[in-house]
């Protein structure tokens, strides 16, 4: 079925539009574009719907992207499937990417809304580094069906280990956790500043048995401490690199390492958002050990 060249045109539009950060940043313009019933389904073979990649795309970072080879196909009278290749253009922190993209498009009174995409991985192509994950899922999904990259990718991320929370009272606290979510916690004594460990899930020498899983601690409140909030801790090779990392990229690291026996360096610091996180460099798993048994 022949398209006329002006919904050719109009729908390509459409798709250029989807490509564009202000417009990936406005849940209005969005919303107007994708269907409620809309789905995505990623390389991984999950699938997205319209809300989760609404939010998603409000955390991916702003970058110029581009379509070629732009086809359409009428499916139905009020269907279209357009294909077309899409380009991400790098900076100095993101690279250049390509990939392979379909959509399907139904009209409603007179308005053409997108209900179904897929991004498809493909090989490298002359001057291109690798494929793009993902238009439509953002930041944590794109990490996931980047599988052909992620062995690499894993080398430069440090993975959050550890959440922090401050108290005024640790056996209300305890009690609280234990009560409403079947926490159990370890109080630790005036040595360790009266810190309270937190095991949120099974267990082992190793650490949490669930991937993707962590536990965490409770810290008491102190009148002189700055950004007593909930935080997490990011484990790291070396806490002295990782503090000139967090300084030349605009946080400010709050003072020295401090040594946790059995545990390794911890510092915190605050990121450019005024968030206090902590970093902490883990002895090697043998030391640990060895501390522990004594």
């Amino acid at each position: 079925m022949e398209v006329a060249q002006s919904l050719r045109e109009h729908i390509q539009g459409l798709e250029q539009q989807l490509l564009r950060p202000d417009v990936r940043r406005s849940r209005e313009l969005l919303d107007e574009l994708l269907a409620d019933e809309f789905v995505e389904f990623a390389s991984d073979g999950a699938a997205y719907g319209k809300s989760q990649v609404i939010a998603a795309l409000q955390a991916e970072p702003s970058l110029h992207r581009s379509l070629a080879d732009f086809h359409l196909v009428q499916l139905a009278e009020d269907v279209l499937l357009s294909t077309y290749r899409s380009s991400r253009h790098g900076d100095a922190a993101h690279e250049a990417v390509e990939s392979l993209r379909s959509s399907i498009w139904k009209q409603r009174e007179g308005k053409w809304q997108m209900i179904f995409h897929q991004g498809t991985v493909c090989a490298k192509l002359p001057g291109t580094r690798r494929a793009d994950p993902g238009r439509g899922i953002a930041s944590a999904p794109a990490g996931q069906t980047e599988k052909a990259n992620s062995k690499d990718k894993e080398k430069d991320m440090d993975p959050v280990v550890h959440f922090e929370m401050p108290f005024d009272n640790r056996e209300r606290m305890a009690k609280f956790y234990a009560s409403a979510f079947g926490w159990q916690t370890q109080m630790m004594g005036e040595d360790m500043g009266n810190y309270v460990l937190a095991t949120t899930t099974e267990t082992d020498e190793k650490g949490p048995k669930k991937p993707g899983s962590i536990n965490g601690g409770f810290f008491p409140k102190k009148p002189d401490w700055p950004a007593q909030h909930p935080s997490i801790v990011i484990a790291v090779d070396n806490i002295k690199e990782s503090m000139k990392k967090v300084t030349s990229a605009g946080g400010k690291v709050l003072g020295d390492p401090m040594e946790i026996p059995g545990v390794g360096q911890y510092v915190s610091f605050t990121d450019t958002e005024g968030n206090r996180i902590s970093m902490l460099q883990p002895n090697p798993r043998d030391s640990r050990s060895s501390k522990q048994g004594k």
